[in-house]
This record gives structure tokens, C-alpha cells and sequence, in this order.
């Protein structure tokens, strides 16, 4: 991933002496499922609001355009303030890709709004799973029609008949911008994708190698997730998961990929990007607040940034001794109460009784 780069624009938009910022996860952190984690989650931000402290916010969900996320997040947790500029999606680095790719196999999301938002993105053309099956039927014997298939391009317009060589033409890459909404049918296509002659579908390579025939990006790793169900569920990384173990079945060798999200380096860089270019400053401290110590946690230490953990989420005190990374800060039970200590330590409020 080393063809991105992030330059940032300086220009003033916040002023304070205590040049510190904070990054958000949104699900467990200021959201639990559909649910706002208020009082907290809205007290912690017009607190940062009040003292002119700069925020992002950083998640590993997506599958929607930046817009339209900071939009539902703005209306859950009851503040309009929130705008476009502050937010970055699992898939948002994506951006960086469309000057190296054009023709592209879009995964995840709810009917056709991967497709959208990576033609907003700037890839030319845009391919997803109902296109393929609209084109070749038996490719997913077990897909059940639903509402999503007329969604599909006309097979003149996709080019992915695997019975009609000329209007098959491969695709440049795959990116898994989100959550499958159809497994079964997307792990079918991706492997054969993934095995093929250069990335042209019901074609099968020659020889078995851990680099796949066209490069597939996942935009995060995350294995679970909080919603609002007492249990974690499984996110993308067990998507990812299904995916190696069957490559790796077929070839004999671990597939090569590359994933982005918390907790990779490139996904921090990115958010240190959106921040510095949204407040016009660079903090010198910056606090990722998350309830996951696997992804939040343990990227931003990694980064160099502070971190607090809380107990609205993912992480439960009882699972402590399982994890290997901890927050430099501390451990809170809501986002409210870390980002006060956080303040306090920086002399930007006084200390709570």
C-alpha cells in the first residue's frame, strides 16, 4: 500500500494552547447498534466542542459514502454539528487506489451502495456479486433471488459472461468495502476471481501461488463487533477468515492480501491526514478512544497516539488477561469519563469530584 500518501494542507480553524486532539470509534464507543450511548457519547463532544479541541471520527464500519454515515450518526446521537470532513470509513482510503485501478469487484453493503460510493470515489467501472449472477446463474447455486438482483447491469454494460468470451473482461482488483450481505455467493465469486486468468471470471490459472491473479483489499480486519445484541458479532475479519482458508485449500499456500482498518499503520496515517487537514493544526497528542483493544487500542498505540478504552463495547473486564494491548490512558465505563481525565491531564478542565 505504499502508493499511498497523505499530504496535509495547513490552515487555522481551531486555536487553543493545548494543541490535543481525539479520534472516536462510533459502534461501542458513541453508538451501540442503532442505540446513542447517551448521555455520554453527546456530553463528550460538545465538552470538546466548549474548549475548541479538535475530534474525528475513526470507525471500521462503512458501506455507505462519508456523507451519508456522519449524516445517521449526527441524527443517533442528536448532534448536527458533525460534518463530512470529520469522519473516516473503514474503506475511505480506498480513494487513494483509483489511480491504480479501474475496473473493479465491489463487496459488502446493502444493495448496490458499495457500487455507489466507489464510483464517488472515482473508479471507472464497478462491478458487484448481482452482476456476475445476472450474467452466469450457476455461479452462486445456492443465492436466492431477492430485491438486490435487479440492481445488476445489463450483461452488454458488466462484460462478465463466462459462456461469451467477448463480452467477458476481467477486473483490475477486488475490494471489500464492507459486511457481506450474501456470503455465500461473494465467497464463491472472490475465490474464483482470486484463482483465475487475470481476474476474467470462469477462467482457472495454471499453477498455485500465494499471490492471487488480481490483488484484493480489505478494508478492515475487524473479527467482531458490537451491535445491540448482548454477544459481539463477527465482522469482516470473518469474512476475510473464510476467504484465506479456502485460498489457502486450493493453492497450498497462505493467499497474500492486503487489509486496512484499525489496526494498520496506513489506516492511522490516513486518519492523521482527515484530522490535521479538518482542525488546520497538528496535534502534538492525540487520544483514540475504543472499546476494542485488538483494533483501537492496539493501532494507536502502535501509531504513537494515546488511547482509552471503554466498557460500553467489545471489551469486558474479565477477558483483560486475554488481550496484549492496553491503553496508555486508561480504562473508563463510557466515552464521557475518558475524554474528561484526557481533558483534565491536559489542564483544559478542572478536575471532577
Amino acid at each position: 500500500m505504499n502508493k499511498l500518501r497523505f499530504i496535509s494542507r495547513q490552515f487555522v480553524r481551531f486555536s487553543s494552547s493545548n494543541n490535543i486532539a481525539f479520534a472516536f470509534d462510533i459502534d461501542g464507543v458513541l453508538l451501540r447498534g442503532s442505540k446513542p450511548l447517551n448521555p455520554y457519547a453527546k456530553t463528550a463532544l460538545t465538552l470538546l466542542d466548549e474548549h475548541k479541541v479538535p475530534y474525528v471520527l475513526f470507525t471500521n464500519g462503512g458501506g455507505v459514502s462519508e456523507s451519508d454515515k456522519i449524516r445517521e450518526v449526527a441524527k443517533k446521537l442528536e448532534y448536527p454539528t458533525l460534518t463530512p470532513g470529520q469522519i473516516i470509513l473503514s474503506h475511505s482510503p480506498f480513494k487513494k487506489l483509483t489511480k491504480s485501478f479501474s475496473r473493479v469487484f465491489v463487496v459488502g453493503g446493502k444493495a448496490d451502495r458499495c457500487r455507489r460510493v466507489a464510483l464517488d470515489y472515482g473508479f471507472r467501472e464497478v462491478l458487484i456479486s448481482a452482476d456476475y449472477i445476472a450474467c452466469n446463474p450457476g455461479i452462486a447455486p445456492f443465492h436466492k433471488y431477492h430485491a438486490d438482483d435487479e440492481l445488476a447491469l445489463d450483461p452488454k454494460n458488466s462484460r462478465v459472461c463466462a459462456s461469451k468470451d467477448s463480452i467477458n473482461d476481467p477486473v483490475d482488483c477486488i475490494l471489500v468495502f464492507n459486511d457481506s450481505w450474501d456470503s455465500s455467493a461473494d465467497i464463491q465469486i472472490v475465490l474464483d476471481l482470486l484463482n483465475s486468468e487475470h481476474g476474467k471470471i470462469g477462467t482457472f490459472r495454471e499453477g498455485k501461488y500465494a499471490r492471487p491473479s488480481i490483488p484484493i483489499y480489505f478494508s478492515n480486519g475487524d473479527f467482531l463487533w458490537a451491535n445491540d445484541f448482548k454477544l459481539p458479532r463477527f465482522g469482516q475479519g470473518g469474512f476475510k477468515v473464510q476467504v484465506e482458508a479456502l485460498y489457502e485449500k486450493i493453492n497450498g499456500v497462505p493467499l497474500e492480501s492486503t487489509t486496512l482498518g484499525k489496526p494498520e499503520r496506513i489506516s492511522y496515517e490516513f486518519a492523521h491526514h482527515v484530522l490535521c487537514n479538518w482542525s488546520g493544526t497538528t496535534p502534538d497528542k492525540v487520544y483514540m478512544v475504543g472499546d476494542n483493544p485488538n483494533s483501537d487500542i492496539h493501532g494507536a498505540n502502535a501509531f504513537g497516539w494515546e488511547s482509552i478504552l471503554v466498557r460500553t463495547g467489545v471489551f469486558k473486564d474479565s477477558e483483560i488477561d486475554y488481550y496484549d494491548h492496553l491503553p496508555t490512558l486508561g480504562i473508563f465505563d463510557n466515552v464521557e469519563t475518558g475524554v474528561r481525565k484526557a481533558l483534565e491531564d491536559n489542564g483544559i478542565i478542572g478536575a471532577s469530584n
